[in-house]
């Protein structure tokens, strides 16, 4: 297996995961690929730090004089989120994608624990439409339910 990939997103997809404007399925995917390509890496902080400048260049806009206490009052019962630690992977998944899959891709593969993962099942229950004779090679049904409307 090459960890040098051959195929790399184009930057209007960079700039959607970037942006944060990515859905959870392509910023997965981003993500894993940044993992392992230096160059989208590399790209990648381009668009955030070209973002940061934006947000920078943007005129302070007024608040109300209670604004900052009324925030600080909501954050004084709310507990800080610790995350767990996690284990360093043994074969080079991302620790992007281990979540998803139940821990390390070998692993995993070997145990079958990905087959329960609620994402896997999702797929797994998907049937495409049924094809007509008068459909062109593009066409392609996709149900709601997996994130996408038709049309």
């Amino acid at each position: 297996m090459s960890l040098h990939p051959a195929h790399h997103p184009g930057e209007a997809l960079l700039l959607a995961y970037a942006s944060g404007a990515a859905d959870e399925a392509t910023s997965l995917i981003v993500a894993a690929h940044l993992a392992y390509c230096a160059a989208c890496r590399l790209q990648s902080r381009s668009l955030d730090a070209l973002g940061g400048s934006l947000l920078q260049e943007l005129s302070p806009v007024p608040m109300s004089s209670g604004a900052l206490g009324a925030v600080l009052g909501k954050l004084d019962g709310v507990q800080p989120f610790e995350r767990p630690p996690r284990p360093a992977s043994k074969d080079g998944t991302p620790a992007v994608l281990r979540p998803y899959i139940g821990g390390d891709l070998a692993a995993t593969l070997v145990s079958g624990a990905y087959l329960q993962s609620p994402q896997v099942q999702k797929a797994l229950n998907y049937r495409p439409a049924p094809r007509q004779a008068n459909d062109d090679v593009d066409s392609y049904v996709v149900p709601p339910s997996l994130g996408n409307q038709a049309g």
